[in-house]
């Protein structure tokens, strides 16, 4: 061997060693910049996020291109990620099951796998998807989407197949959003008519005269319910009327077999199927409802009616306070009422499994809230968390946001509205307040949080943890 190859040979070997040094450097820093990172930065105007159980959607526009990005949470990185089309100034899409709607190109309405973003399903349809659409659903592996200028279709998911299209009338458009009950479908148009197709056909079965200012459509096995400056019930087989009378008011719970009613003088509830008055709750004062719909149950939050008090004795029956019945039977199951130190303001976080009460104490120069957590089931009462109040206002309104096992966060702002708000952090466990928050993240998911840092040009999202929030004077 010469020494001009050894030469050589040692050259292209260093040259190797110096290429593969620079791979394993390169490597590393990959690696420990994707495991260090808790930050997903993109060019671009944020018009639109969702998140959805670890995951977090976020459509943006950068030089008049729309995308989609899908975002895993819990370690936050960057899942996929699509160029789409869609409105130029409101873009938005909606979630279903699995299933992003969006329009994934001009002139297609589409469904998005959203384990990675490839098209399911598409249909050709002149309209454009903003936060306000209708005419979409998904149900038992159908897609019910409006489609080509005036119609509606359904498509199988699966085989890619349509199965039914439906020809809307002249000038019709949706105007509330697709409903499915057993086998029909049920939608609301801009004459403020009512409309029930054949599930397995797509054929028209009924539609009813038009209902002034249709708002909403509720549906049970044999009724659907409209709401619109009155409430009605109609069999949903036939379109015939079978509620005994209207009723005044608005729909504002849905339950088993049940509806409750808000008009000007009383909460009511009603019999889904005939429309007859189970028992009434009068609206004195102001009373907020809340209700707990999978365990029947109705909460009456009733505030500042001392003033309606005729006599001393009246005082204790117009005192703040709060009822919980059985929405079933009319029984009062619960009550709390105000002491002559302790103020109720409010009922919140009505779940399946616990509910929380305001309570509010005023001392000289200093007011003190104090939220007692009770079982939904037994009424048992648990934890109270404790923090003060420096608002001015008289309609002060305490909202719980989040609990994880960690953590739980309450707010406090006014009844009219949260441009004035202020959270406060405390540990789950033990009902330690650990202090305010300088914002509510916009998104929690299990005990991590991710603020969205958006501006015109550009968007953050960073991952944090709840303390991360905290105001450290």
């Amino acid at each position: 061997m010469t020494v001009k190859t050894q030469k050589n040979r040692m050259g292209v070997r260093s040259m190797q060693y110096d290429i593969m040094k620079k791979l394993f450097l390169s490597l590393v820093f990959t690696l420990i910049l994707s495991s260090c990172s808790n930050e997903i930065h993109r060019e671009g105007k944020l018009f639109f996020y969702r998140s959805e159980g670890t995951k977090l959607f976020t459509l943006y526009q950068n030089d008049d291109q729309n995308y989609l990005l899908s975002t895993k949470l819990s370690p936050l990185r960057s899942d996929w990620e699509k160029k789409i089309s869609g409105h130029p100034f409101e873009p938005a899409f909606f979630i279903f099951d699995n299933y992003i709607l969006c329009n994934c190109k001009k002139g297609k309405v589409c469904l998005l796998d959203s384990s990675d973003g490839n098209v399911a399903v598409s249909v050709d349809s002149s309209a454009v998807i903003t936060e306000n659409s209708k005419g979409f659903a998904v149900h038992e592996g159908v897609f019910y989407s409006l489609c080509d200028d005036n119609s509606i279709c359904a498509v199988n998911i699966k085989q890619n197949e349509p199965l039914w299209k439906f020809k809307l009338k002249d000038n019709e458009s949706v105007t509330l959003q697709f409903k499915v009950e057993g086998n029909y479908m049920i939608y609301g148009s801009n004459s403020s008519e009512l409309v029930v197709l054949n599930l397995k056909n797509g054929t028209e079965i009924w539609r009813i005269e038009p209902l002034e200012n249709l708002e909403k459509a509720y549906t049970f096995p044999e009724t659907v319910i409209a709401g619109y400056d009155l409430i009605d019930g109609f069999d949903i087989a036939k379109g015939t009327g079978k509620w005994v009378t209207q009723h005044e008011g608005k729909v504002r719970c849905v339950m088993d077999g049940l509806i409750v009613a808000q008009s000007d003088d009383f909460f009511t509830v009603l019999f889904a199927e005939n429309g007859v008055k189970s028992w009434d709750y009068p609206r004195t004062g102001t009373t907020f409802l809340t209700c707990q719909e999978s365990l029947s149950l109705s909460a009456f939050t009733v505030k500042n009616l001392e003033d309606e008090a005729q006599t001393e004795e009246d005082v204790a029956e117009y005192f703040d306070k709060v009822y919980i019945f059985n929405a079933s039977t009319g029984e009062r199951i619960f009550d709390y009422n105000s002491s002559d130190n302790l103020r109720v303001l409010n009922m919140t976080g009505f779940m399946t499994d616990r509910f929380y009460l305001a309570l509010e104490e005023k001392n000289e120069g200093y007011d003190e809230i104090t939220v007692k957590m009770f079982s939904s089931t037994d009424f048992k009462e648990g934890l109270n968390y404790v923090f003060g109040n420096d608002s001015t206002s008289e309609e002060v309104y305490i909202s719980w946001m989040h609990t994880d096992i960690n953590y739980t966060v309450f707010r406090i702002s006014t009844i009219t509205g949260t441009s004035v708000e202020t959270n406060f952090l405390f540990r789950t466990d033990t009902a330690e307040k650990l202090g305010r928050m300088e914002s509510y993240p916009e998104i929690v998911t299990g005990t991590n949080a991710y603020d969205i840092i958006s501006y015109d040009d550009y968007f953050n999202v960073v991952e944090k943890t709840l303390p991360d929030f905290l105001i450290y004077d």
